[in-house]
């Protein structure tokens, strides 16, 4: 039997017939320590206590006052721990940025430290593609090194959440208040995005899930439209600080990662540049293949690991990656799976010829050969692949649209980044076609769009190659 003193920073409600379980931030000696017990007495959050606990459970309590000096530890803490500035990734456009950003990434730290220490609830919800799981695997890979210290002795609960949307919709955030309603804490619970959300699309959601957390938001998407989060001090977008998408989600969440720890992010920044196509990209053979990795276990989960579940959670990724032998099948299975679909696009794809660039016309339906159960690879990255394989061979710059049931996606040769003004088109066909499409948007050389109703796709078609053509002249 000891004796434990603290205050109760959180609380876990249990089934009505069992215990909840209480967090507590203490002290072992001058150090602070942070655990969880059950209770056979009704505790109070925010309350100083001390008990004597026997198996991981607290009895008798008597209640103290010295709340003010726990909180002076815990913050004390948080600040000893961190790191005081990213390490350098030797990528110096990137570099430039973060040194811009960098005050803002500790501000975002020392807040989701506070909350790991005091047991808050800490949602992350990371785009289901190689960019956004880069992202989620650095934190998750650093947090796991921070809360490996002493002072824990029981681990704070996490929430991984894979999202595949481009949006965060209301559905959303009624899921994120259903998990955080399960606790009650002295820090409010925090949710984290990463690689997805700018667009007024988010707004709703954002407006209802902000009464319920904090919200850190990492993303690289251009801005466009009113959107109520972007003002912010926790939204992080290298659009604000003279940057663009090449400044790749993934990597953003890797430079926050470091103030956690000394975790070796390199790998995994080099995979979210070469995922999202960005020019900065470090074209390695392990980060090509790592991508390639992570494209297939976001899109197929099965495929790895043999689960029906369509959750994703960097602790599962780290099992696939620990294991080369696994990691090195699975990369060939899916270099073979988008050869196979490249070569059926190939036979089947539509040319439309302008004067700056060819508009290739692909329906992923034919690619796919009617089997709608398969998922890797996704449409939209493959598009993005489709479009490499496209280049290759091509003196003139291409444009690839790929549509797909409800969904388009389009794909633009980089070197046009400056002329096609893409989410200018989608913008104003969104205006045009309020009946028709329910949400487009994306970067500048990657976009998509989502009709309401698979019937109007043909005229949408039509419609955005005329745009297309417009801006690129007659050939």
């Amino acid at each position: 039997m000891t004796v434990v003193e603290g205050i109760v920073s959180c609380i876990k409600y249990a089934h009505p017939t069992s215990e909840s379980t209480y967090f507590v931030v203490g002290k072992a000696g001058a150090s602070l320590k942070i655990s969880s017990y059950r209770s056979k007495t009704e505790l109070k959050l925010g309350e100083a206590f001390s008990a004597e606990e026997t198996g991981g459970v607290l009895s008798p309590v008597s209640i103290l006052s010295n709340r003010n000096e726990y909180e002076g530890m815990t913050d004390a803490f948080v600040a000893s721990s961190l790191k005081r500035k990213p390490e350098r990734s030797g990528i110096s456009q990137l570099d430039r940025i973060t040194r811009k950003i960098e005050k803002s990434l500790y501000a975002c730290a020392a807040i989701m430290a506070k909350k790991l220490v005091m047991g808050a609830p800490v949602l992350v919800r990371f785009h289901n593609d190689a960019d956004g799981s880069t992202g989620a695997y650095s934190l998750y890979k650093s947090i796991d090194e921070f809360v490996a210290r002493p002072e824990f002795a029981s681990k704070p609960k996490i929430i991984w959440k894979m999202h595949r949307s481009v949006m965060y919709t209301l559905e959303d955030s009624a899921y994120d208040k259903l998990m955080v309603n399960q606790y009650s804490s002295t820090e409010r619970p925090l949710l984290v995005i990463i690689d997805f959300g700018t667009s007024e699309e988010s707004n709703g959601g954002y407006n209802a899930i902000k009464e319920k957390c904090d919200v850190i938001w990492l993303d690289h998407h251009p801005i466009k439209g009113k959107i109520d989060f972007v003002s912010l001090p926790t939204y992080i977008n290298p659009w604000q600080h003279g940057g663009d998408s090449n400044y790749t989600a993934g990597f953003l969440a890797a430079q926050l990662s470091k103030f956690f720890s000394d975790f070796d992010a390199a790998y995994m920044e080099d995979a979210s540049l070469i995922g999202d196509h960005s020019v900065y990209a470090r074209n390695t053979e392990y980060g090509r293949d790592l991508s390639t990795l992570l494209d297939l276990l976001t899109s197929d989960k099965s495929a790895a690991l043999g689960s029906s579940d369509s959750n994703l959670t960097p602790y599962e990724i780290d099992t696939v990656i620990s294991d080369e032998g696994k990691s090195r099948e699975l990369v060939i299975y899916a270099n073979a799976r988008i050869k196979e679909h490249v070569d059926a696009a190939f036979e089947s794809m539509k040319r439309h010829n302008t004067r700056d660039a060819d508009i290739y016309v692909v329906d992923f339906s034919k690619v796919r050969d009617g089997n709608s159960s398969e998922r890797h690879p996704l449409p939209g990255r493959f598009a993005s692949k489709l479009l490499d394989y496209i280049d290759e061979n091509k003196d003139k710059p291409s444009i690839l649209i790929l549509h797909y049931g409800k969904y388009i996606s389009i794909r633009i040769n980089k070197s046009l980044e400056g002329t096609v003004g893409l989410g200018g088109i989608i913008e104003g066909m969104k205006e045009g076609n309020k009946t028709s499409i329910e949400s487009g948007g994306g970067h500048e050389t990657a976009a998509s769009i989502k009709l309401l109703d698979e019937s109007e796709k043909r005229q949408i078609l039509n419609q955005l190659i005329s745009n297309l053509k417009e801006k690129l002249g007659k050939s």
